[in-house]
């Protein structure tokens, strides 16, 4: 079955879709790119400002481990300390109330420190103070652990903070304190309320955002009070996991060695990309304003690259329509342009085929006819003659009728010769190609001619500008149309006839010019028509056998009027003769 062809897609809508698919592939590459970028972007950016909050609450953490260290090096080197507060230890409230009054003040201005005390080397209570003005002497020592863990050296020791029954991380810390003499040795111990130094870095909100957070993992559980969490494994980078309530966060970690524990600052990863939301939605309205200026421009081209097919289309369908005449606009793109000249060049040659094909098909009915014809009037023409001459032998010393017969025998003369012109006009020609010179051609032809030219007075000149080059042709027949042109010229001419001949690109330009009259111009368009003539002995078949053989080697002929007076007839040849097929010889 055979499709009508309107069916399918038009190609003005496939151009709009490669258009458009053209344009959304780089637009989601962009997307996609874009939203990548941004997504590491925002990524690095939060790693920065994660790890500036956390670095920032590591170093008050710190501060404050360094401002305790700094207290404990003060009573260290206290003179009340180092002096282990007398000797026999009768009156200890009495000899060691310096000591206690250093402890009660420096609660008091740290807080944070439950209680402050002194042991002897027994690790009996020296001196002790809870806060108050009082100095007591019942403290109890600090576990064996920790007694362990002073005795090993100098210098602040404490151990990792635990949870007490209230809930408060207390952390443990001292220092071994020898007297000036260095022959005694006491120990100084407290405990540190890290709820209060934490409580300050943890709750502050600076930097965290709305739904950031810090806390401390150590190995008693989390603080602030909650469950073990999870948390990034590598200090210092920021990761991307789920958190203890489910919640997708990003967050950043540091080791705190002398708390024991990791501090953890994270945020929502919702709260941390909430600007690719932003961004999202403007990327689509972008991409959506893009798509559609790139659908207004794709349907505006795709009408311009389908118009110039449109009209040829119409033009074709004008054509079929009985309106030959019709051509395709020279207009649009060079490419358009392009096309329209190969449409109408095909047009034109399609025309001059049509012509050449009535034009041979005319001939063929003509030489059909002319054979017909000239096989029936030839024994007529040849008895009519014959009788005439008789005639004419009976009544040659009668002037008038001996003029008579004359006349009558040059009439059937003439018919004789038009219908051995006549067969040869429409007999097929069948072309015997070879290699031929203008020199040795055009002189066959002129030695044919010349008594004509010398009874007229009239020179026959040659120039040759081939250049002695060869062109492809069959010798008779070339040299029969340069006889009927040379004949004709003898007979316009008044004084000179010129053969001349140049090399061009396509081939070779014979020229044939008399010094006569001219031709007129209403009869330039007949002039190659069978049976046109201007002179009444002429056949008017001698220029139109000239352009069957010019066509026939696939050349032309034409004619024009040379100023101030005289005609051209130019016969223009391939070099290697019709069909493009290179002639033998060269």
């Amino acid at each position: 079955m055979v499709d009508h062809p309107t069916k399918g897609h038009s190609l003005r809508w496939r151009i709009l879709i490669w258009m458009t698919l053209v344009a959304i592939g780089p637009l989601v590459i962009m997307a996609v790119q874009g939203y990548h970028c941004a997504r590491q972007a925002i990524v690095s950016s939060e790693e920065g400002h994660l790890q500036a909050v956390l670095e920032l609450r590591k170093g008050r953490i710190k501060s404050w481990l360094a401002r305790i260290e700094s207290e404990f090096r003060f009573l260290e080197v206290s003179p009340c300390v180092r002096g282990i507060c007398g000797g026999e230890r009768a009156d200890p409230a009495a000899s060691c109330g310096d000591a206690c009054n250093l402890f009660a003040d420096l609660q008091t201005g740290a807080p944070f420190y439950t209680y402050l005390a002194s042991y002897d080397e027994s690790w009996r209570t020296i001196a002790s103070s809870n806060g108050a003005t009082a100095c007591h002497v019942d403290s109890a020592a600090p576990a064996e652990p920790f007694r362990r863990q002073l005795g090993t050296g100098s210098g602040l020791r404490w151990l990792p903070p635990a949870a007490d029954p209230e809930g408060r991380l207390i952390m443990p810390v001292g220092c071994r304190v020898r007297d000036r003499g260095g022959g005694r040795t006491a120990f100084i111990a407290g405990a540190v309320d890290v709820s209060r130094i934490l409580d300050p870095v943890i709750s502050d909100r600076s930097g965290l955002g709305r739904t950031g957070r810090a806390y401390l993992l150590s190995a008693s559980g989390r603080y602030p009070a909650g469950p073990p969490a999870p948390y990034p494994a590598v200090p210092g980078s920021v990761e991307r996991y789920r958190n203890a309530q489910g919640e997708q966060v990003l967050g950043v970690s540091t080791n705190l060695p002398d708390l024991a524990g990791v501090l953890v600052v994270e945020i929502d990863e919702s709260e941390a990309f909430a600007w690719l939301d932003t961004l999202r939605a403007r990327a689509l309205v972008t991409g959506l304003a893009t798509l559609v200026l790139v659908l207004l421009i794709a349907i505006r081209g795709a009408g311009l690259l389908a118009r110039p097919l449109r009209g040829l289309a119409g033009v074709a369908r004008s054509i079929a329509g009985g309106h030959r005449e019709e051509r395709a606009p020279f207009d649009g793109s060079q490419e358009a342009r392009e096309v329209a000249g190969a449409f109408n060049h095909m047009l034109d040659e399609l025309e001059a085929a049509q012509r050449r094909l009535l034009r041979t098909a005319s001939l063929a009915a003509v030489g059909e006819l002319s054979s017909s014809i000239v096989h029936e009037m030839r024994n007529p023409l040849s008895s009519i003659k014959m009788n005439l001459q008789a005639l004419e032998k009976r009544v040659a010393d009668d002037r008038r009728y001996a003029e008579l017969a004359s006349i009558a025998s040059q009439q059937v003369t003439r018919l004789e010769r038009m219908l051995s012109e006549l067969l040869g006009y429409g007999r097929p020609l069948e072309l015997q190609l070879e290699p031929l010179e203008f020199a040795e051609v055009v002189s066959e032809a002129r030695e044919l001619v010349r008594p004509a030219g010398e009874r007229r007075g009239v020179e026959i000149e040659l120039r040759d500008f081939a250049e002695g080059r060869r062109f492809a042709g069959d010798r008779e027949q070339i040299r029969r149309a340069l006889t009927n042109l040379m004949t004709n010229a003898v007979r316009e001419a008044r004084t000179r006839v010129t053969l001349s001949a140049e090399a061009l690109d396509h081939g070779i330009r014979i020229s044939v010019d008399d010094d006569g009259e001219g031709i007129a111009e209403a009869r330039m368009g007949e002039l190659f028509q069978p049976f046109f003539t201007t002179r009444p002995e002429g056949t008017g078949l001698g220029l139109a056998i000239v352009k069957k053989i010019a066509e026939v080697h696939g050349g032309s002929v034409d004619a024009c009027n040379l100023p101030p007076k005289g005609a051209r007839f130019g016969i223009s040849l391939p070099w290697e003769g019709p069909g493009d097929e290179p002639h033998p010889g060269d």
